[in-house]
């Protein structure tokens, strides 16, 4: 983790009730809350501050417990008395990270209490107004898509949908494989359609271990055809169903 200082707009969430001495020297109090939000790169975290002046005001961020200002820290950029929140980017995926509330007054540094957050194995990628969670690693290779028969599952968006139209079909169907995934602990994985496909291929190197010559999509073309995608170069076609290619799942959840 490098040690470079980053500066963070954030609008503080609530304020201590003034009063008539303000611009009274009181010792900084602070505390790491709780973790908001966790992807497969970034945390967002929770801290509460009081006291008067307030110098500096952040959070710092390492690989061990108790870190300090020597380590990973992100900076508000206006530093006020109650609840803030700070977005730690650009963190190892799948890894434990430990983070500290901070502040700093007249040159001390006070800590608030460590936290250990685990960023997720899944990477998280915008589709619209949902995030795509993309399994870590393929869920079945060189596989065919099914047997040449038409079922309806032709939608171009909705993965999900065409997934519980296959898996009601029987487990002839690739898109089986996904239903019956629990990867992290969910059980609402599926086999994305093209158009989600066509969203996750940009981060084919971020997703890791992508292999040749292609991947299914759950959109289906006709009684004996399928739509395929080569994830690296983003090419979409359509491919015989007794293909040999590849499998990767998703999940979707909202992205506000």
């Amino acid at each position: 983790m490098n040690t470079n200082i980053v500066l963070f707009s954030t609008i503080v969430l609530a304020f201590c009730a003034c009063s008539s001495d303000d611009n009274a020297f009181r010792e900084i109090e602070i505390s790491t809350n709780e973790s908001i939000h966790v992807t497969h790169n970034s945390i967002v975290v929770e801290g509460t501050v009081s006291g008067n002046p307030i110098d500096e005001l952040g959070v710092v961020c390492g690989s061990i417990p108790n870190p300090t200002i020597d380590n990973n820290v992100v900076l508000l950029d206006n530093p006020q008395e109650g609840t803030y929140e700070v977005e730690i980017p650009d963190l190892e995926r799948n890894t434990t990270h430990h983070i500290r509330a901070y502040a700093r007054q007249d040159g001390e540094v006070f800590y608030g209490d460590n936290l250990g957050v685990t960023t997720s194995n899944f990477v998280a990628i915008p589709h619209g107004d949902d995030l795509l969670y993309v399994a870590p690693t393929d869920n079945a290779r060189d596989v065919a898509w099914g047997p040449a028969v038409f079922v309806g599952a032709t939608s171009q968006s909705d993965g999900a949908g065409n997934t519980a139209i296959l898996s009601d079909e029987g487990s002839q169907f690739i898109a089986r494989i996904c239903a019956q995934y629990t990867g992290g602990g969910f059980t609402d994985w599926y086999l994305p359609s093209e158009d989600e496909m066509l969203a996750i291929a940009p981060f084919s190197n971020e997703i890791g271990g992508v292999q040749t010559p292609g991947y299914w999509t759950s959109t289906e073309v006709s009684e004996s055809q399928a739509r395929a995608i080569n994830i690296n170069s983003g090419s979409m076609s359509s491919a015989p169903k007794t293909s040999l290619l590849n499998c990767r799942c998703v999940r979707k959840e909202s992205n506000n």
